[in-house]
């Protein structure tokens, strides 16, 4: 779970706590996340933490309702992809979920990326009408063909990243040929676009279910109850 993101964009509701612990509907994004986890069967939780991290570690403690959960430091705040490989020593060789804490998602949307297999990596995504504020992707058939960042034009798919993922250990081979993007940061999605580059299967799943991204304070602000 990557929760070191600083929540530039909270303003006054991260000046003395990460993004990740700001309150949505009564109890803290991270939270919410971890419940939809705890529901789903997972056993066991790596949080990858930053700005602020002890206070993460003060509030979630060593378990989360059936979850045994580990802290993992992302030392420099440069990026999502960095923020993955800083998972690899904990990930074991094994594959793995990978979600923002900022995204709450119900639990059989994470029960089916689970079960969903032959694919280096698998990325939840949703058809939305208001694509602009998020990265578009392009599928052909069962496999992702193109991630567009934040697209300035109009493209040819309604289907969005939401930012919850299935990975196997070969996404740290694609973080490490991953090079700066225009914003001078390592992202996740051109690692992932590296994996497509590179002739690997990249598969989707397309989720018709509740699903919440806050990333402004008004999305605080307007956001409905979730009921994952």
């Amino acid at each position: 779970m990557l929760a070191a993101g600083k929540g530039t964009r909270m303003k006054q509701l991260t000046k003395e706590k990460p993004k990740a612990l700001v309150e949505f509907n009564g109890k803290p994004l991270l939270e919410w996340v971890l419940e939809s986890l705890d529901k789903a069967g997972i056993q066991k939780a790596g949080i990858v933490i930053g700005n602020f991290g002890e206070k993460i570690i003060e509030r979630i403690g060593p378990r989360f309702g059936k979850m045994k959960i580990s802290y993992l430091v992302q030392s420099n705040s440069n990026g999502t992809a960095k923020a993955v490989e800083s998972t690899k020593e904990y990930c074991n060789g094994e594959s793995f979920l990978c979600m923002n804490a900022d995204v709450i998602v119900g639990t059989a949307l994470l029960k089916q990326l689970m079960k969903k297999t032959g694919f280096s990596s698998v990325l939840a995504v949703k058809r939305v009408k208001n694509y602009e504020r998020f990265g578009v992707v392009r599928v052909e058939g069962k496999l992702v063909k193109e991630i567009i960042e934040k697209p300035l034009h109009s493209v040819e798919s309604e289907l969005i990243n939401i930012g919850v993922y299935k990975f196997t250990p070969t996404i740290f081979e694609a973080i490490a040929q991953t090079k700066k993007s225009p914003r001078n940061e390592f992202e996740l999605t051109d690692s992932i676009m590296l994996q497509i580059n590179n002739g690997e299967k990249v598969g989707f799943i397309e989720w018709n279910g509740e699903w919440k991204d806050i990333g402004t304070i008004e999305d605080i602000e307007n956001g409905q109850p979730y009921y994952g």
